[in-house]
């Protein structure tokens, strides 16, 4: 008997467990008995296990569990328990705030959120962002206000945060009693393919990548396994016949597994090699296709299988007319084998069971012959007559055609005598690696069920490593072509090759952009029209329409046009309802594009419009979206409607580089009023993801997004074309995309602050990726996509979640190091965060922050080296003694912090007077809620603080407690942008624009000036104040960078451009900046840096591209030089040299 296993340890999760427990010698596999703890005789759930660890989903988190294994081997085709193990027990737990991700309901109905973290009801307070959907009371009850949707913040005391969606008055229940069933084919594991695979370990999961979505996307698949998966006879790649000279189809258990991971629920065994490694063989493939979850169908106990799909009984049945002699001695019955007889009594007792749709697979006819043979006529007519409504033929290993059988009842019956190979190495034939997936689609009708059959041809392709199957849809190659038209012509006419669907799109240039090269077939006439004009009334105005786009606007036949149009889909977005102008005559309303204006008939009856704008009125707006729905409706089911919502950013990109936008959140509002209220009138399929994407900065196109996002939306097509997905409601982003959009602005992310924008902190993927580096990002692409995917978000859940991945320890290094970090340094040995320095990661800036409490002075260039001494003074005191760098202020902007930056072990800031012009210093306080958290401020403290400091106006004080005896100064903050609150000014940036706190204050502020609020007399005095009091703080020790501003820069690609003038007063700020400049070096006698004149604007800025002020690279290295000369002696108290060669070689390289 075997050994019970021993050192079982349970490790719970949020809602799951996973086991591990030593191996059991002699064991086949395993089985794990789970328990409520408080009954610990009564099994709740039992799992199969093939290795010793495994994790088991569907536990209540709170309550305690009790698990125990036990190993189990095969003899004679049985399994042979061993003993139990000694119990474990668990209680599943969620380390994060959790509550439901959807909560759909009705007008007027309430609904109550359910919320917990660690196994308890933490405080918590709710936001609800649109209380016109949704509102949303203290202890999380929610009413359904209105038809729309809306988004629940919860956040937590302890400041961890979740988000439920709100979803009112839509139909989620969108396929009542409709199943769609997939039929494939042979899959095969043949010798060459083994031979791959066992480069890999056996895995031969790469073989249905391509294919997962399609086949996942099926509410049952079912294929034909032609081969055994026995581990315990010889493999086809070791011995390659059977000792009777047939060939030896027996496979690694493995390929089971990679079936059941591309979406497959139950293989059909019933066929000529089902013996080729004896009864045990079988046995023990049956058993391991069970275990995995999926059914059996025609062989042992499983010559039927009645699957309940979606409400619907389907039977099937699977025989086998081929014989390899193996089956000697045993019974016919156990090896599916086909008798006509005893095949009808399979149906009826199908039938007495229940089955409502019965599909027989039968294994028959000749090898590599795409001819059906006579005999497989007449059994299918026979198999018809019993009652069966589709057959699946299988063994030619090439495809037939296709046939329809009329019964004597008056059915009709359609045969696939061969669906040819779906997976297989086989390369005698062309013909070998294609065949089709028969999609059939079951509906419940008052009648009884219904049925719709059609192909998806597939063609299975060598790779470096393998095989792998794809689907032959959208563009392709002259190759596939070849291939899906010869699948057409051997199917024949009976065949139905679904065509790929054609969509009508109905909005703006967004949409055309979505479908533009992406293998669709599109039909846009009517882009560009909007709703109101659609359906408003047709006027007596005369004049020549021009274009078929402006026949509909005018003519006002939009429902004739869908009714004539031979699109399957309808796409639409609202761009044109809410953000594009009409001319209105009378009742008529023209949408006004460039195609209009330009027609004969505007300009024949243009002193007769009216031009009106948006925001339309709302109710007029209502109207017209009402009849619109009503419109499409009559055309288009609503799964055949899609609604691409959008949402435009206010940041834009500039192919790496991420910028300023227009503000658009009043267009957004205004869309999202329009797109809920259509929503409920269509219920559509949705696809909601534009706000997780930035715009491209294209002057001739302002609705222009980044490209990923066209991507995104074409998946989401896919998806919602082949009901990939069982939802209508698209709002996640492709994780591969996001990660890919990290990577593309990682540089300019992190210089700008942009992490929130891109990252969500409550995952480790995105902590790991802050904190990391592009590089390694990109890396351990792989490996961030598979924390992501499964929403990790503790470092311990990550670690053992990638210790089952092959190559991941790098990764689990890299937490371990930020879990070091992150905890006390005192437990933190070299090794643990060794590799953040061979890395360079950007979280050696936290680790500088920590050890600048053991030496004041760390700076990430030498924190290696100062956590290495951290806890021995002697070699702390002699490292100060020999690299103490000399301490300087700084009043100014980028332009000195980025010069400083350049030497940052020699230069050391102890105080930076940021965003505060200096002429503002003794300004009378600005009023300040010192309650004000950081989450105002996107979460940086630093911002918090340098903001408050300025509102305080405290730039002296804190310079009066300095420990520098050098300043550095620039005046660019003199020609900020400023607003005005009350009579006070504060400077902003882009980076206060876009905080809650601002936000908070914006209806109170002006934009403006220094120059245009403060008088030259006023200013004056306030110079010579400061001057006063920074010479008596650091005599001569002063060094003035001067700012020439620029109206040029270098474009990205390296050509001069001129920079905007938007408000007309570069001269202004020009004259301005340079006369506060030279009054102060004579003020002060201090030193000058007078380079900037020698350079351009650069666009490559990381800190936000071309700007008056935002110059070459190379600038901030030459200024840092003369800085530090300096600051060690030098005689000169003005230099205005620069690397001549640098100069003389970029004039040569721009264009």
């Amino acid at each position: 008997m075997l050994k019970a296993p021993q050192n079982l340890f349970a490790t719970a999760y949020d809602g799951s467990v996973r086991s591990d427990w030593q191996t059991v010698e002699g064991a086949d596999g395993y089985i794990l008995q789970f328990y409520n703890a408080d009954e610990p005789e009564k099994c709740i759930k039992t799992r199969y296990a093939q290795n010793n660890s495994k994790l088991i989903l569907g536990f209540r988190n709170g309550r305690k569990y009790v698990v125990r294994v036990k190993a189990f081997s095969y003899r004679d085709g049985k399994e042979v328990y061993g003993e139990l193990s000694q119990p474990s027990e668990f209680t599943p737990m969620c380390h994060h705030l959790k509550a439901q991700n959807v909560i759909t309901m009705n007008k007027g109905e309430t609904s109550q959120i359910v919320w917990e973290c660690r196994n308890k009801v933490p405080a918590v307070t709710f936001e609800c962002d649109d209380s016109d959907v949704a509102t949303v009371t203290k202890g999380g009850q929610v009413t359904a206000v209105s038809d729309g949707t809306a988004e629940i913040k919860l956040t937590a005391d302890a400041g961890q945060t979740f988000t439920v969606k709100i979803v009112v008055g839509r139909d989620m229940s969108r396929y009542p009693a409709t199943a769609r069933i997939m039929l494939c084919g042979d899959i095969m594991c043949s010798l060459e393919h083994q031979r791959k695979a066992a480069l890999r370990s056996l895995d031969f999961t790469n073989a249905f990548g391509t294919l997962k979505d399609t086949v996942s996307s099926a509410d049952y698949a079912v294929a034909v396994l032609e081969t055994t998966c026995f581990d315990g006879a010889a493999f086809e790649y070791e011995k390659i016949r059977t000792d009777s000279g047939s060939p030896n189809c027996n496979s690694p258990s493995t390929f089971i597994d990679a079936v059941k991971n591309c979406g497959f629920n139950a293989l059909v065994t019933a066929n000529n090699h089902n013996c080729d490694t004896g009864l045990e063989g079988l046995n023990a493939t049956v058993q391991r296709i069970r275990n995995s979850g999926m059914a059996n169908i025609g062989t042992l106990d499983d010559e039927t299988h009645i699957a309940d799909i979606n409400g619907i009984k389907v039977g099937f049945v699977a025989v086998n007319s081929i014989s390899n002699g193996l089956e000697k001695n045993i019974p016919s019955e156990i090896i599916g084998k086909y008798e006509p007889e005893h095949f009808r009594q399979l149906v009826e007792t199908l039938k007495n069971e229940g089955a409502e749709y019965i599909i027989a697979y039968q294994h028959w006819g000749v090898m590599n012959s795409v001819t059906v043979r006579n005999s497989q006529i007449k059994t299918a007519e026979y198999m018809a007559q019993c009652g069966v409504d589709l057959i699946i033929g299988s063994h030619p290993h090439v495809m037939q055609r296709v046939g329809k059988i009329h019964t004597s009842a008056g059915r009709e019956v359609m045969c696939f005598y061969s669906l040819g190979n779906l997976l297989s190495s086989m390369k005698e034939l062309r013909e070998n690696r294609e065949s089709v997936i028969v999609n059939l689609i079951l509906t419940r009708t008052e009648s009884g069920i219904k049925s719709d059959i059609s192909c998806i041809p597939t063609l299975c392709k060598d790779t470096s490593d393998g095989y792998t199957v794809s689907v032959l849809d959208g563009l392709l190659t002259h190759t596939e072509q070849i291939s899906e038209d010869r699948i057409r012509d051997i199917l024949g006419n009976e065949g139905v090759i679904r065509k790929y669907p054609k969509f009508l799109l109905q909005g703006s240039a967004v949409l055309r952009n979505i479908f533009r090269d992406s293998g669709f077939s599109y039909d846009d006439t009517a882009l560009i029209l909007s709703p109101l004009s659609l359906v408003s009334k047709k006027s007596n105005l005369s004049g020549k329409a021009g274009s078929q786009r402006n026949k509909i606007d005018i003519n006002k036949n939009f429902k004739s046009f869908l009714d004539g149009s031979d699109s399957d889909y309808i796409v639409i977005d609202l761009y044109t309802a809410a953000a594009v102008s009409c001319y209105k005559y009378g009742d008529s309303f023209y949408t006004a594009s460039g195609s209009f204006i330009s027609s004969d008939f505007y300009n024949s009856n243009k002193d007769r419009f009216e031009k009106i704008s948006p925001p339309f009125d709302e109710k007029e707006v209502k109207s017209a979206l009402k009849e619109y729905a009503k419109i499409v409706l009559s055309k288009y089911d609503k799964d055949k409607i899609i609604l691409v919502r959008l949402k435009f950013s206010n940041i834009c990109v500039k192919e790496n580089q991420l910028r300023n936008g227009k503000n658009r959140n009043a267009l957004n509002k205004r869309l999202r009023q329009y797109e809920d209220y259509l929503i409920s009138l269509l219920q559509p399929v949705v696809i909601d993801v534009s706000g997780n994407y930035f715009m491209a900065s294209k002057s001739d196109n302002m609705m222009s997004f980044e490209p990923l996002f066209y991507d995104d939306v074409r998946i989401k097509l896919n998806s919602a074309v082949k009901r990939i997905r069982k939802d209508t409601y698209f709002s996640a982003p492709e994780i591969r995309l996001q990660l890919m959009r990290v990577i593309k602005y990682y540089d300019n992310m992190t210089a700008r602050a942009y992490q929130s924008e891109l990252l969500d902190r409550n995952y480790v993927s995105d902590r790991m990726a802050e904190l990391t580096s592009k590089q390694f990002v990109a890396e351990n692409f792989e490996y961030f996509v598979y924390l992501r995917e499964n929403e990790i978000r503790t470092y311990d859940d990550a670690k053992i979640l990638l210790s089952a991945k092959a190559g991941a320890e790098r990764f689990i290094s890299a937490i371990k190091a930020a879990e070091c970090i992150d905890g006390d340094l005192c437990d933190c040995s070299y090794d643990d965060i060794k590799i953040v320095f061979d890395e360079n990661f950007l979280m050696k800036k936290q680790l500088s922050r920590k050890l600048s409490e053991v030496y004041k002075y760390t700076v990430p260039d030498n924190c290696e080296h100062i956590f290495l001494i951290r806890n021995d003074r002697k070699l702390l005191e002699d490292y100060e003694a020999r690299h103490k760098p000399v301490l300087v202020d700084i009043w100014g902007s980028c332009i000195s912090r980025e010069s400083v930056n350049r030497n940052s072990l020699c230069i050391y800031v102890d105080k930076y007077i940021f965003k505060q012009p200096f002429l503002l210093a003794d300004e009378p306080e600005i009023p300040f809620d010192n309650d004000l958290s950081a989450d105002k401020f996107c979460g940086s403290k630093w911002r918090r603080r340098t903001v408050k400091e300025a509102f305080l106006h405290e730039g002296k004080r804190i310079l009066s407690d300095s420990n520098a005896k050098w300043l550095i100064i620039d005046m660019y903050d003199l020609i900020c942008n400023m607003r005005k609150y009350g009579d006070s000014l504060f400077e902003v940036d882009d980076f206060i624009l876009r905080t809650a706190f601002y936000k908070s204050i914006s209806d109170k502020c002006q934009s403006t000036y220094l120059f245009n609020e403060r008088s030259r007399e006023y200013l004056k005095r306030a110079l010579e104040n400061f001057c006063k009091f920074v010479t008596e703080r650091y005599g001569k020790n002063i060094i003035l960078i001067k700012a020439d501003l620029k109206d040029r820069y270098i474009s990205l690609d390296n050509t001069l451009e001129m920079l905007s003038d938007s408000d007309n007063t570069f001269k202004t700020k020009k004259a301005f900046i340079n006369g506060f400049e030279e009054e102060f070096a004579r003020l002060t006698d201090c030193r000058v840096i007078d380079i900037s004149k020698r350079f351009y604007a650069d666009d490559r800025f990381a800190l936000g591209g071309a700007h008056i002020v935002h110059y070459e690279d190379e600038f901030y290295s030459q200024c840092c030089k003369h800085i530090t000369a300096f600051l060690a002696g030098a005689d000169s108290r003005y230099t205005d040299k620069v690397d001549e060669e640098y100069i003389a070689l970029r004039d040569m390289k721009i264009k």
